[in-house]
C-alpha cells in the first residue's frame, strides 16, 4: 500500500480540484497532501494495516496548490482468503466549518 490511486468519484474530483480521474490516477496520496502532514498519513496507513480502519483529519492540497482541510477514514479491504490487497479512503472537505470555528 503506497497511497496510489485506483479509483476516484465525482466528489473526490470536485473537492480537490481535477476534471477527470485519469489526472489523479498518475498521484499518490502523499501527492496531494503537505510534507508536513506525511507521518500523520504514514500513520494512517499503519494502523489500517494493523486494525483494518482508521479515522481523522488532515490537510490536503487541491490542484490549485492551496491547502484544504479534510476528515477521512481508511478500510482495509481483504480478498477472500483475507489477504491485504489495497486500501480505501473516504474524505470530506471541512475547510469551511473549521474557518467558521475560528470566527
Amino acid at each position: 500500500m503506497k497511497g496510489e490511486h485506483f479509483y476516484v468519484n465525482d466528489s473526490f474530483l470536485k473537492m480537490t480540484g481535477y476534471d477527470k480521474p485519469e489526472e489523479i490516477y498518475d498521484t499518490t496520496s502523499f501527492d496531494l497532501i503537505p510534507e508536513t502532514e506525511f507521518d500523520k498519513i504514514e500513520k494512517a496507513i499503519e494502523v489500517t494495516k494493523e486494525k483494518g480502519e482508521w479515522k481523522g483529519e488532515s490537510k490536503a492540497i487541491n490542484r490549485s496548490g492551496e491547502e484544504i482541510n479534510i476528515k477521512f477514514s481508511t478500510n482495509l479491504i481483504k480478498d477472500d482468503i483475507g489477504q491485504p490487497i489495497c486500501m480505501m479512503a473516504s474524505f470530506e472537505d471541512i475547510t469551511e466549518r473549521k474557518e467558521r470555528k475560528r470566527d
